[in-house]
């Protein structure tokens, strides 16, 4: 990662090249205060693979995230609202617009056996509205 300063402000850029899917991506952020961010990424090769997204941390200790993403090449948003909380659960709403995807995901992380996450998703756009549920674990052993 590299940073410029521009008009006081520090700009990070990280350039990503996959020699497998021969994509290259440049991403770029800027930290205008503890609460507020501005990520752009884009990738070359692809017309307009262009997506800016701003993260807004609320409150003392910024527990509370909200993170809308704008694809310029879909014309689309995507939305994240991300809740944290004491002993290290949290949750997180998102909804994509493109696919009309709503997912709600539980999280816990624990420095003593592990961390879980168990994801609900389901697609306001089916006329059945069943939800896909996904659940990972993890588990941390030393040697």
């Amino acid at each position: 990662m590299n940073s410029v300063r521009l008009k006081e402000k520090t700009v990070n850029l990280t350039y990503i090249h996959a020699l497998g899917s021969n994509r290259t991506t440049l991403d770029g952020s800027v930290v205008f205060d503890p609460s507020n961010k501005v990520n752009v990424s884009y990738t070359f090769g692809k017309p307009s693979a262009c997506k800016i997204k701003y993260v807004y941390a609320h409150g003392e200790l910024r527990r509370t995230v909200l993170e809308p993403c704008y694809d310029v090449s879909k014309n689309a948003w995507d939305f994240a609202l991300t809740r944290k909380f004491e002993g290290g659960d949290s949750l997180k709403a998102t909804y994509h617009t493109t696919t009309s995807d709503l997912g709600l995901e539980w999280g816990r992380d624990s420095k003593d056996g592990g961390s879980f996450k168990i994801c609900a998703i389901v697609n306001l756009a089916e006329q059945h509205k069943t939800p896909k549920l996904i659940a990972e674990s993890t588990w941390n052993y030393e040697i």
